[in-house]
């Protein structure tokens, strides 16, 4: 008897080690994401780890790839409630809904009239289909690397890496995050992340002819340089 092409004995067995394990570790990858089923595989995989705790000790984590790819999730989890598949559209509030909002659906259903990629790789990990729409319309890369994505983009912005040659917070694998001071001095004229986008901000509040909000408020944010002053004041 077989099961999704694996034999029932198989399956029996993995189970067998699990349940008599005494600490199981579930990492799921791109091979349950990217596959038929998707997300839902991941619900699968969270029920299985809910039952393995009846007889053992049981935990779930994503096998992250890139480096810091478990930053956005982290940081837009508690900005919009949502780790991934953010539509920001609606203009009042967030949404999510994977299997329509994430980029690969939108790519697949050629609904993006511009990409922008940002420290990943699109070019190597989205399904062609998707990338064939996506280079009809303007592809731009931001990344400090070259890779498949900054081969085919229109448009391809290096910048600073955090922990290497610009400081920041990097999350871990796991979760936790890290402060990391420069190591080396960047290139002459490779802006960090943050300093790119706020340009990008900038620029866009120059078109619409609005006020650089976010940019005021991080100067208001900023600590004084001189704190003698601060205090006598």
């Amino acid at each position: 008897m077989f099961v999704a092409g694996i034999k029932k004995e198989t399956i029996v067995k993995a189970v067998d080690i699990m349940k008599n394990a005494r600490f199981c570790m579930i990492f799921f990858g791109m091979g349950c994401t990217h596959t038929d089923g998707r997300n839902h595989n991941i619900d699968h995989a969270i029920s299985l780890t809910r039952d393995l705790n009846n007889y053992t000790k049981c935990s779930i984590m994503a096998m992250r790839g890139h480096y810091n790819i478990a930053g956005p999730g982290q940081v837009w989890s508690w900005i919009f409630g949502f780790p991934y598949c953010i539509d920001l559209s609606k203009g009042t509030h967030a949404h999510m809904n994977p299997g329509e909002t994430s980029s690969v659906d939108l790519a697949m259903r050629d609904e993006v009239d511009c990409f922008v990629n940002i420290g990943a790789d699109a070019g190597a990990h989205f399904p062609i289909q998707a990338v064939q729409h996506l280079k009809k319309h303007p592809f731009i890369t931001v990344d400090p690397n070259f890779n498949m994505a900054s081969e085919i983009a229109d448009l391809h912005i290096p910048v600073r890496i955090a922990g290497v040659d610009e400081p920041g917070v990097v999350y871990r694998m796991d979760n936790v995050p890290i402060q990391f001071k420069a190591v080396i001095d960047g290139l002459p004229g490779v802006p960090s992340d943050e300093e790119l986008f706020d340009m990008v901000y900038e620029r866009m509040c120059e078109l619409t002819k609005t006020q650089p909000i976010w940019v005021a408020a991080k100067e208001d944010r900023k600590h004084p340089t001189n704190i003698s002053a601060v205090n006598e004041a």
